[in-house]
């Protein structure tokens, strides 16, 4: 029988995994900020009351602790009315790399530093999720300009990746998306037209028509909730 896969990316960096074992929801239970959406309020509301496209999430795994990816209310708040099978926030007193399971699924993660400039010093790590029979990586707010996601992917085929956009935007970050080959190329993490006070998504799309052809798969994430990903 041949294993379903549904990958939806959720404003702003929230991706939702749903495959026939588990539903699992990366940096989905976030706030928006000045600069970023969040989920609307009807999102929220199907999220808390597991409706359509979310269901009952299984696992809630967070690249870092900052609200534009991780809302610690409303993260309680799910788990009082809702209860997942387990959670994964970066701790700063975990080894710098580890793996989970998560049923069928395989959570590996890997310390990476956040993106400069940053007010104060927040744990952060890369996720490698394999799960429905392919491996899905998660950048989050990962520094471009050192070699931690180059040094962690090493010698894994990644089927789907997501980075946020300063890796387009940058050679160096660039680098990292070719060393790891990821098949499909996901840019996430832009802000709406309404809120790109500092123009990234404007420069995110300059960027993917210059360099479309260098980067297998690659695609901008620009709607609220994309189904970016499905196999059956």
């Amino acid at each position: 029988m041949k294993e379903k896969l549904v990958v939806t990316s959720l404003f702003n960096c929230g991706v939702l995994i749903k495959s026939q074992d588990a539903t699992i929801l990366v940096d989905g239970i976030n706030k928006g900020s000045e600069s970023f959406d969040g989920l609307s309020e009807s999102a929220i509301h199907k999220l808390m009351n597991c409706e359509e496209p979310f269901g009952a999430v299984d696992y809630l795994l967070f690249t870092h602790d900052h609200k534009d990816h991780l809302d610690r209310d409303r993260l309680r708040e799910y788990i009082k009315k809702n209860g997942v099978r387990g959670i994964f926030v970066p701790n700063g007193s975990d080894p710098p790399k580890g793996q989970l399971e998560l049923g069928e699924s395989t959570l590996t993660y890997f310390r990476t530093t956040h993106l400069e400039p940053i007010a104060k010093p927040v744990d952060h790590c890369g996720l490698l999720l394999e799960i429905g029979g392919k491996k899905i990586y998660f950048s989050g707010d990962s520094e471009f300009r050192t070699m931690e996601q180059t040094e962690n992917l090493r010698g894994i085929s990644v089927d789907i990746a997501f980075y946020n956009p300063f890796h387009l935007n940058m050679p160096a970050g660039r680098d990292i998306m070719k060393s790891v080959n990821a098949k499909h190329n996901f840019i996430y993490h832009l802000p709406s037209m309404e809120k790109d006070q500092y123009a990234i998504r404007k420069r995110a799309l300059s960027d993917f028509d210059k360099y479309r052809e260098d980067l297998s798969g690659l695609k901008l994430i620009l709607e609220p909730m994309e189904i970016c990903y499905s196999w059956s």
